[in-house]
């Protein structure tokens, strides 16, 4: 057993210890179609930097011969993406909410981030 895959199994032991689902687990239980609905969001997420629209979603949806309101709902069920207000909230494992960042020379610690992965998105 090498290094990397020592790893991955401690991660996928400790989310199955405490009840959580990664996300190449949630990810493999979706349809093909979905799964490439899912990263076509975080894709759109990455190259635009601001959250898709449902419309958005809905459009790549239908184009990918999956019922758009059955495809938010399955997506939402695995826990990868959530919507409101006619836009994303959460697509896993990013989020669209701002986040303060502050400069500081002071040796006290920043105020704890999101729980998605820093990306340039999250400091818009």
């Amino acid at each position: 057993m090498t290094r990397t895959s020592d790893v991955g199994s401690a991660i996928t032991d400790f989310a199955d210890t405490f009840g959580f689902t990664l996300m190449n687990q949630a990810q493999a239980k979706l349809s093909p179609q979905l799964r490439e609905l899912h990263r076509a969001i975080l894709t759109a997420f990455g190259d635009t930097g601001v959250a898709p629209t449902v419309a958005w979603i809905a459009d790549r949806a239908s184009l990918l011969g999956t019922d758009p309101d059955q495809a938010l709902a399955s997506l939402a069920d695995a826990d990868l993406v959530h919507t409101a207000d006619g836009s994303v909230t959460v697509a896993y494992p990013r989020s669209p909410a701002a986040r303060r960042r502050t400069e500081s020379s002071s040796t006290t610690a920043p105020p704890p981030g999101r729980c998605a992965a820093p990306t340039p998105l999250a400091s818009r």
